[in-house]
């Protein structure tokens, strides 16, 4: 049996998308590969106005809210995935 991949995207980006049309492509290439893709994307647009020059959120709330999204989903996964092996 092939070893399986697990595999999460995030996206950041200069323009105003968040690189949404490329994690829904990635993951579908991923999946063609049998990786094992988490369902939630964690995607900050606009990164020069996201963040100052040290990497710190300009709405913290915000980036909070987006990041314990992501990380809820990602550990959920993780937890399902233990389970089936």
């Amino acid at each position: 049996m092939a070893s399986q991949t697990f595999s999460n995207l995030y996206g950041v980006t200069s323009g105003a998308f968040g690189a949404s049309q490329v994690l829904i492509s990635l993951q579908f290439i991923l999946w063609k590969m049998l990786a094992w893709t988490v369902l939630a994307f964690f995607q900050v647009p606009n990164i020069k106005d996201a963040h100052d020059e040290s990497g710190n959120a300009t709405d913290k709330a915000s980036s909070d809210s987006m990041a314990a999204t992501f990380i809820n989903e990602l550990f959920s996964a993780l937890k399902q995935k233990r389970m089936t092996d």
